[in-house]
């Protein structure tokens, strides 16, 4: 925002010929090649005597020829105030352009955010699994964007199921979280949501990454459990996906070999008949900390 504020502030106190104020390139930006970029950059200094302001003015489409044209009948200093004013007018754009792009990240993470919790909801209700998926990497992306390839692949009539939203949002985070961990934060990540013939949902989440061994393999789900260094995983985050889709009704499967590792998460439509959460013992309770697996 301070470079907005700045620009304006720049920009405002120019005073260019009021016959310059309205003036637009005379064809939208045209999309250039590096080396040809440079070049007309190069024109316009010769013209300017300002390579940030060539810069600024062949990003909003002028040319030389445009801008000789513009400038046509303006003393030399007339034409450094206008080229100059022309220059920050586009700058201001671009930052207003950034802003926006910016509010409406900032929206859409808020809505990610309050969907991923299911705010002022129910515990239980009827959800897309479809939104949860999609909150839930959005949640992630600041570990994805990094050099993680996402693949979505979800049916389109999926039915909506009976769910303690938030907790099954944690399944897919720690599912997410840890095949990108396995990853490196490099390589490709696929998910997949579809229907099951008993009306409920199966979701399939798989990386590319190294694979589970064996050996490891049969202990994925134990309490405690975790391959990651000391200090980086508690080994609690699977137990608890394991937990929660149990206390779903459903199941939880995992499949690996070398390049691939696939979680299988089959949930039925309605949430089974079972004691309330204060009729729980401990023991029976799903845990539902936020920390990461394996």
């Amino acid at each position: 925002m301070s470079s907005l504020e700045e620009a304006i502030i720049a920009r405002d106190a120019l005073r260019p010929p009021e016959t310059i104020t309205s003036l637009e390139p005379a064809d939208p930006a045209p999309e250039l090649g590096p080396l040809d970029r440079s070049d007309r950059i190069d024109e316009l200094e010769e013209m300017v005597g300002d390579s940030g302001l060539a810069a600024s003015l062949v990003d909003a489409g002028w040319t030389p020829t445009q801008l000789a044209s513009a400038f046509e009948g303006l003393s030399t200093e007339n034409a450094a105030q206008a080229a100059a004013w022309i220059a920050q007018t586009n700058t201001v754009r671009a930052l207003l352009g950034e802003v926006k792009t910016a509010a409406d990240r900032i929206s859409a993470i808020v809505g990610a955010v309050k969907g991923y919790a299911y705010l002022d909801q129910a515990p239980v209700q009827r959800i897309d699994v479809r939104a949860g998926l999609d909150d839930t990497l959005l949640i992630l992306q600041h570990k994805l964007r990094a050099g993680v390839d996402v693949m979505r692949d979800y049916a389109k009539q999926l039915p909506e199921i009976e769910a303690y939203g938030s907790e099954l949002n944690q399944v897919w985070t720690n599912i997410i979280d840890n095949a990108v961990d396995a990853m490196g934060g490099r390589g490709a990540l696929e998910v997949r949501a579809e229907p099951t013939e008993a009306g409920g949902v199966k979701v399939t989440i798989c990386d590319n990454g190294p694979g589970i061994d064996p050996g490891t393999l049969a202990h994925v789900f134990e309490p405690f459990f975790t391959t990651k260094a000391p200090g980086v995983g508690t080994g609690l985050g699977l137990h608890i996906s394991n937990n929660v889709v149990l206390r779903h009704g459903g199941e939880i499967n995992v499949e690996s070999k070398a390049g691939r590792t696939c979680f299988t998460i089959t949930l039925p439509p309605h949430i089974p008949t079972q004691p309330s959460r204060a009729d729980q013992t401990p023991a029976d309770r799903p845990l539902t900390s936020s920390d990461s697996a394996q």
